[in-house]
């Protein structure tokens, strides 16, 4: 198992994936394979230092099939279920995404994301985008249902209270350091009248609402 470090600290980043890459290395005969589990493993670890949340089978499967494979399709394949679980495991720990719909490499938001160093907070903050993404999306389709009621609803059902999580002291942390003002003036950054965060060019950080919503939830947090 000569090429199983090569990629350097991976294995301490990302302990569970690393784990379940070496079970899987160790149980296999086929030589084609292990090479196959080395290359997926060399092109996780580019992900990583790219700080990309793209784990998608699409993308990996296109970068490990320039390095002699798998590729994309041998993913997708029954025989592919080890190459799955070992991308799956590692996207978890890197707080990255292996399916849906990403956003562009070089949005506001990625480069807002790359900015936070700790991959826990910044899948937690991408995770709180798209339920913020979600919550719209359902708000809308609710404002349409009404207006296309007769006789109109006079008054909105109540909200759901929202649920914050608990999270560990070091993200709490991390959260309040990403929200306090001397790292958003350092950055540029300010919040609108509306709540979105904004550059000194007047372009989106991060829409209406996170801003808020990360300080409810450290707000909300005992430390």
């Amino acid at each position: 198992m000569n090429d199983i470090t090569a990629t350097s600290k991976l294995h301490e980043d990302f302990p569970a994936a690393y784990a379940l890459y070496v079970q899987i290395r160790r149980s296999t005969r086929n030589t084609k394979k292990k090479n196959g589990l080395d290359n997926l493993w060399e092109v996780l670890g580019r992900q990583h230092v790219a700080k990309s949340s793209d784990f998608t089978v699409a993308t990996i499967g296109s970068q490990t099939a320039k390095l002699g494979g798998p590729t994309s399709q041998t993913i997708r394949n029954a025989n592919g279920q080890d190459y799955k679980a070992i991308i799956n495991a590692f996207a978890q720990e890197a707080g990255g995404v292996t399916k849906g719909k990403l956003p562009k490499p070089n949005s506001d938001f990625e480069i807002a994301l790359s900015s936070i160093d700790d991959r826990t907070t910044r899948h937690m903050v991408r995770l709180i985008l798209q339920e913020n993404k979600s919550l719209r999306n359902e708000n809308n389709l609710l404002k349409n249902t009404i207006a296309n009621e007769a006789p109109p609803i006079q008054t909105a059902p109540a909200h759901a209270p929202l649920k914050v999580p608990y999270l560990a002291p070091s993200l709490i942390s991390a959260i309040r350091e990403f929200l306090s003002p001397s790292a958003m003036h350092e950055k540029g950054w300010i919040v609108n009248e509306h709540g979105a965060i904004m550059d000194f060019l007047g372009n989106e950080i991060a829409p209406v609402g996170l801003h808020d919503a990360l300080a409810q939830i450290v707000g909300n947090q005992t430390s």
